[in-house]
């Protein structure tokens, strides 16, 4: 098995064990248990429902034990910390650029892209959330998994910003209460693009520059209020 050779390869890349466990998106704890054999890990760690993590957020499927048993040995990868880094900045300047001329789409979403490019750039989850706080669409479409969970009738408004609330809604399980409350939504998306009339236009969250493009060093491009400049 890896265990004994897992601390060599650690050494040779300069890696702790909190950084390994880091990139390898799972606990110290459970590092140290690989290292020392501990044959533990795989019945008392891997037991539970996994999230799954795909482009319109996570899903939830089961995890066994029989998923990651195999008759063969695992084969582990361990990168050096320097190339590592300069994957990274790439990826980070390449998706800055990207993002950048996708702002000019006002269908884009841009608010996901800013987390995004919030974690290439290595900053942790709190301070993406400290910088860009949830918005009251977010935290409505939270609730109301929560009543979807409890398999409630939740009902789809037309001032809903719907692409937040399917990115919101699409975390949940998959059940027949998910997969019917997302079809409403879709709904009525097509309602509003058939009948805008009936629909009250809002400035859309997800993309707040409205299609007008962001400006360098400074985020978003605001209209200039001509009554509120003062000579």
């Amino acid at each position: 098995m890896i265990g004994w050779r897992l601390p060599y390869l650690r050494a040779r890349a300069g890696l702790t064990i909190d950084t390994l466990a880091e990139r390898c998106g799972v606990r110290a704890i459970h590092i140290k248990n690989l290292e020392s054999r501990d044959s533990g890990i795989l019945t008392n760690s891997l037991r539970e429902i996994v999230r799954v993590v795909g482009a319109l957020g996570a899903q939830y499927r089961p995890f066994r034990r029989e998923d990651i048993v195999s008759t063969t040995d695992l084969d582990v990868f361990v990168e050096s910390r320097v190339l590592s880094d300069a994957k990274q900045f790439n990826k980070s300047r390449n998706f800055e650029g990207y993002l950048s001329i996708i702002a000019q789409d006002p269908t884009a979403n841009l608010r996901y892209g800013f987390k995004r490019l919030g974690k290439l750039k290595g900053l942790k989850k709190d301070e993406i959330d400290l910088l860009l706080p949830p918005t009251i669409e977010e935290l409505r479409a939270e609730d109301e998994n929560k009543q979807l969970e409890a398999d409630e009738l939740v009902e789809v408004l037309p001032t809903d910003d719907h692409v937040t609330h399917l990115e919101i809604h699409n975390k949940l399980s998959d059940t027949p209460a998910k997969y019917a409350h997302i079809e409403a939504h879709k709904r009525a998306m097509l309602l509003a693009r058939v009948r805008p009339d009936l629909i009250p236009q809002l400035p859309s969250a997800q993309n707040p520059t409205g299609g007008q493009g962001m400006q360098q060093g400074s985020g978003t491009k605001a209209p200039v209020n001509e009554a509120n400049v003062t000579m």
